[in-house]
């Protein structure tokens, strides 16, 4: 029985190349250990309101998860599109809308330092975050209320 001669092209063009599969593989692995961290991560810090720690260091958080720098950049990245920084500004000012509905009472100042900020920084990030001022944002959930 003679072989028939396979076209090389034709078998070029259509197997994947083994090593560009194998990656995709692993990053998709990758990718979903990533977003299961992230998801064990977020809830350690809003849990224990970490973010309010204004020595938390990004080190304290890889432990945490038990991540090396790179991956944990990666994980903040792939998850909420932010740095650490900005992760945990965006936790701040969503404790500071909390503490503004609990406690409609509480001047800026003192949600501005519960949240561990300055107060110009406050209003900076809190107008960022939800288009209006910490005041402007507090007298609409009291409006609401009623």
């Amino acid at each position: 029985m003679q072989a028939t001669p396979v076209n090389a092209t034709l078998v070029a063009e259509t197997a994947p190349e083994p090593e560009h599969f194998e990656e995709d593989i692993v990053s998709g692995k990758e990718e979903e250990e990533n977003r299961l961290l992230y998801k064990k991560l977020d809830a350690i810090v809003t849990k224990d309101k970490l973010f309010l720690n204004p020595v938390l260091s990004r080190e304290d958080l890889m432990k945490l998860i038990r991540v090396d720098k790179n991956r944990f950049g990666r994980i903040l990245q792939q998850n909420t599109n932010k740095n650490m920084t900005a992760y945990l500004s965006g936790k701040r000012m969503e404790y500071a809308a909390e503490l503004l509905k609990i406690h409609p009472d509480y001047n800026i100042v003192t949600v501005a330092q519960l949240c561990g900020t300055s107060v110009s920084s406050f209003n900076r990030m809190f107008k960022s975050k939800y288009e209006m001022t910490p005041a402007e944002f507090r007298d609409k959930m009291q409006s609401a209320d009623n």
